[in-house]
């Protein structure tokens, strides 16, 4: 976000000291600003998130194209097909979930890919073939590596995991990533999980458990 801005800035001197009849910025602005929506949208939001972000940034655009360079609106054709589509994704997420039925048995897998895994008492089921979790039968979104912690602790319910055993386990050779890489993704998760957010506990001067 901050190198999209500061080059923007550039853009705009560069674009009004030497052709301020025709403002061609406008261009470079929507395509980064699309690409920016979308990382942003799925780093805060997940998938639907990043979708929705990437939806109101193209449909600006849509809009400022039509207004500068047409002489009839067309842009509201492409901001309605495309919004059914976010509508459609909105209800997978969460509308189809609710009439899914939530198994009643207690399983624990691994931790593994195969695995899934489910605890009556947190309400709480990662499912590691189809990747999804709920929460009380609902589905939620989570990145990749937010399912990856969750299906680690959960398979191992109680025990406690260290900063470096977590970062070893799931960012493997990425050695970018700190301790701080790991408390992050844990408060992130724990606001996903909502009321069931205790069940990922800290463990004093270790890391984290899960505890059912």
């Amino acid at each position: 976000m901050a190198l999209y801005l500061a080059a923007m800035l550039v853009l705009v001197f560069i674009n009004g000291a030497a052709t301020p009849e025709r403002w061609w910025v406008l261009w470079p602005a929507w395509g980064w600003g699309i690409a920016v929506a979308l990382h942003t949208g799925y780093y805060l939001g997940g998938h639907l998130g990043g979708h929705f972000a990437a939806y109101l940034v193209s449909t600006l655009g849509f809009f400022v194209i039509d207004s500068l360079y047409t002489d009839r609106s067309w842009f509201y054709w492409p901001m309605m097909g495309w919004a059914t589509v976010v509508a459609a994704h909105a209800y997978a997420v969460y509308g189809f979930s609710r009439a899914r039925p939530v198994p009643s048995l207690e399983m624990r897998g691994g931790g593994g890919e195969d695995a899934w895994t489910m605890t009556p008492a947190t309400g709480i089921v990662v499912d590691g073939p189809m990747r999804i979790v709920r929460v009380d039968g609902e589905a939620i979104e989570v990145t990749p590596r937010e399912f990856d912690l969750l299906t680690l602790l959960t398979g191992h319910p109680g025990r406690a995991f260290s900063r470096e055993e977590l970062l070893d386990r799931i960012w493997k050779d990425d050695y970018e990533v700190t301790d701080r890489t790991i408390d992050t993704h844990v408060q992130r998760l724990r606001k996903k999980l909502g009321p069931r957010a205790e069940a990922i506990q800290t463990v004093w001067g270790i890391g984290y458990r899960y505890r059912p």
